[in-house]
């Protein structure tokens, strides 16, 4: 869900099994149009009124959407609505419950996107949205990821109008920075304080 181009599923066809069976929805047109240009199969509309058939799905992957959605309560409940009993839901999204988040929340942090991002989560609180959907959260950690912690640092220097030649010394294309902060996080990925969230939520086998 929220699949874009189509490059998560992409990675699923060339590595995964023959016998899977792949989907994507999305709201973008243009990026629905890329996905079906390398032959992949993707709905354009919004996974509430997509009419997908209901206890038809093994997983569900939400990959850096959740975020983005004004109704994560209604969009979890849709999900666990089209998951077989037993199924899966995979949710990654950014961790306010991080230290980068902790350090630039007041002003800097990269994990805003502002106005992309509307709803931001920690451990607590996503286990307590899956368990009001209706599903049981089997596993909710961090994973390590530098680029909020380069966007951060690039949003405090900009704020304090650094020349140039320092700003761009914090990107997505800087090796040094990247590598840095690769190596900070993957330290705090270990005391689970790791940048992103990575949760496995399940559909009961029996109805509650």
């Amino acid at each position: 869900m929220g699949c874009g181009d189509g490059f998560h599923l992409k990675l699923l066809k060339d590595f995964g099994q023959p016998g899977w069976t792949l989907e994507g929805i999305d709201l973008d047109e243009r990026a629905v149009s890329s996905a079906r240009i390398n032959g992949l199969e993707v709905c354009h509309a919004s996974i509430e009124n997509a009419g997908l058939p209901v206890e038809s799905y093994d997983l569900v992957f939400l990959i850096m959407t959740i975020e983005h959605v004004a109704d994560p309560d209604k969009l979890l409940e849709t999900i666990g609505g089209l998951l077989k009993p037993g199924g899966r839901l995979v949710v990654v999204t950014d961790n306010v419950g991080s230290l980068d988040f902790r350090i630039f929340h007041g002003r800097h942090w990269g994990g805003y996107h502002f106005p992309r991002h509307w709803c931001l989560f920690n451990k607590q609180s996503l286990t307590e949205l899956a368990t009001k959907a209706g599903l049981d959260a089997s596993s909710v950690r961090t994973a390590m990821s530098p680029v909020n912690w380069v966007y951060s640092v690039r949003n405090l220097l900009v704020d304090w109008h650094a020349p140039r030649w320092l700003v761009n010394r914090f990107s997505l294309h800087s090796p040094v920075s990247l590598a840095a902060f690769t190596i900070i996080d993957s330290v705090l990925n270990l005391l689970g304080r790791g940048s992103i969230l990575h949760a496995i939520l399940r559909k009961p086998e029996a109805a509650r």
